[in-house]
């Protein structure tokens, strides 16, 4: 088995059928699995997805129904334990994949055996690019990154952080890529543990490519395979009473202080 492609599902029926509609647009050249994970969904989300997608355009599917929402990093990793790929894309399922990008990502993986990680280009449905690959962060980028009027007021360092100041027409080294869409190898996230349980929601992506450079393994962004993200940022603030008023806010800041006690305020890779 080349790659298994896990798909997350939380509430979010109608993105996993555009996603795997994606997926049978546009099929792997390669043998592949789909792993679908249902995090305890309202309304039996699972049940339908099954009715409509088993053994339908996808020979090779599976259901898997968590009866607790384990969050998104250990949602996922009850799918990759059961993975039989070399390889494993984790995908939201608000992304739609575009032509040859699983198949494009699989043979750069192929032929640079130290990458360990690499994510594609995604575009939001307007066309725009997303930010998608980013310098590992000190408390002050979050911050900034959160809250609209400061980012407004520290462009420069948020073209820093956001590697504005790099050309990325072309595959590049990166600390890291978001969690939305990676192809990762089984093997390197064997190597590294997988996704840290410490984390129920966000800066999952950060660790896990944080931990691959630590473990001897690249993290790459490659453009020339692309993707498109449906698209709503959970832990967007537009101003500091968010903090107060949204749980994800809250959950992401939280998160933030488990990723910095564990690696320090430090931005190298290892």
């Amino acid at each position: 088995m080349k790659l298994s492609i896990i798909i997350l599902n939380f509430n979010s029926q109608d993105f996993t059928d555009k996603c795997l509609k994606s997926l049978a647009k546009f099929p792997l050249k390669s043998e592949y699995e789909i792993l679908i994970i249902d995090n305890a969904s309202k309304n039996n989300e699972l049940e339908k997805i099954r009715q409509k997608w088993e053994n339908k355009e996808h020979k090779n599917i599976k259901f898997i129904h968590s009866p607790k929402n384990l969050g998104y990093g250990q949602g996922n990793e009850l799918a990759i334990k059961q993975a039989k790929g070399e390889y494993v894309a984790v995908i939201n399922p608000d992304i739609e994949v575009n032509k040859n990008t699983l198949d494009g990502l699989l043979d750069f993986l192929d032929k640079n055996p130290k990458v360990g990680l690499v994510g594609p280009r995604l575009y939001y449905k307007n066309g725009s690019t997303q930010d998608s690959f980013r310098r590992f962060p000190v408390p002050i980028d979050l911050l900034i990154k959160r809250v609209n009027f400061l980012r407004k007021r520290f462009q420069g360092r948020m073209a820093k952080f956001l590697m504005w100041d790099v050309d990325f027409k072309k595959p590049i080294p990166v600390d890291w890529v978001v969690g939305a869409f990676f192809v990762m190898r089984k093997k390197a996230w064997e190597e590294v543990g997988g996704f840290d349980p410490r984390y129920f929601l966000f800066f999952e992506d950060t660790d896990i490519c944080r931990t691959m450079w630590k473990k001897g393994w690249e993290v790459y962004y490659n453009p020339l395979y692309t993707a498109i993200h449906n698209h709503e940022r959970l832990s967007e603030t537009s101003g500091l009473l968010d903090i107060f008023c949204k749980k994800t806010v809250r959950t992401h800041i939280a998160s933030g202080f488990k990723y910095f006690f564990k690696w320090g305020l430090g931005k190298k890779r290892s």
